[in-house]
């Protein structure tokens, strides 16, 4: 039984070891950051080129959210409809919500590539698939 324990400590102590010299490795001041969800977000300018004056049409519930360029926000959902104002702060979007029936206050999220697919990601960590990006449609023309 000692024997077994010996064993069991040593194969313990080794993994716990510093990589062997021959193990190449990256200099954390090299690497690029990630956020602790583990993506990497749209900086700034990226993000207002992706949404300012656009609509998102949203996996989850086939939600729409509407950022337009004058700064205001509106969102529609399966069953709810959400108005507010929306502004950047560095590569996060934040809604500040006006209207609405289960939101209230403030919430702030980032946008993100994931493989192939854009991801609206909130701040909690949930996440909602980005199916389309279409502009805002202009409204018709007054007739004089």
């Amino acid at each position: 039984m000692k024997r077994i324990l010996v064993l069991a400590s040593v194969a313990l102590v080794g993994a716990c070891q510093s990589p062997s010299p021959n193990t190449a490795s990256v200099p954390a001041s090299s690497m690029t950051t990630l956020s602790t969800a583990g993506f990497d977000p749209l900086p700034n300018d990226a993000l207002k080129t992706l949404i300012v004056g656009k609509v998102l049409h949203l996996g989850k519930g086939n939600s729409v959210a509407t950022y337009f360029a004058d700064g205001k926000y509106d969102s529609v959902g399966t069953k709810d409809h959400w108005t507010g104002t929306y502004a950047f702060d560095g590569d996060k979007v934040c809604v500040h919500f006006m209207a609405g029936p289960t939101r209230k206050g403030s919430w702030c999220g980032q946008i993100a590539m994931i493989g192939t697919d854009y991801w609206l990601i909130a701040t909690n960590g949930d996440r909602w698939k980005v199916k389309s990006i279409t502009p805002v449609a202009e409204p018709a023309p007054k007739p004089s």
